[in-house]
């Protein structure tokens, strides 16, 4: 875990591996890691949500989606320049409830409000 908690150099990474780097990244929080089939649905929305928006995510956990889709309404690039907090809302749920835990993990580790 050293390894990976400042910044990562050429030094850091000699002798690991990347698929070691990103096991070690993920199980200390440092990153999330995510699927590509989880990012399909925000891509999809992109041309449509410039920050602000409401969004209602009925498929939320474990909650990878629904974080990028966080970022993606309560932050937008303004003349590609600045960045401009905006006040969009997104409500998640899930029809499995044993999997709202995994949900409100993610939304807790973010630090998103």
């Amino acid at each position: 875990n050293s390894k990976i908690k400042g910044i990562i150099t050429k030094q850091t990474l000699s002798g690991t591996s990347f698929s070691s780097l990103l096991q070690k990244a993920s199980s200390s929080r440092l990153i999330a890691r995510q699927e590509v089939v989880s990012c399909l649905p925000v891509l999809a929305l992109s041309n449509f949500l410039d920050g602000g928006n409401y969004v209602l995510d009925l498929c939320a956990s474990p909650g990878s989606k629904t974080l990028q889709l966080l970022e993606t309404v309560l932050m937008y690039r303004k003349n590609n320049k600045k960045r401009k907090q905006l006040k969009g809302r997104v409500v998640a749920n899930d029809v499995n409830s044993s999997r709202l835990t995994a949900l409100q993990d993610a939304v807790q580790r973010s630090g998103i409000p």
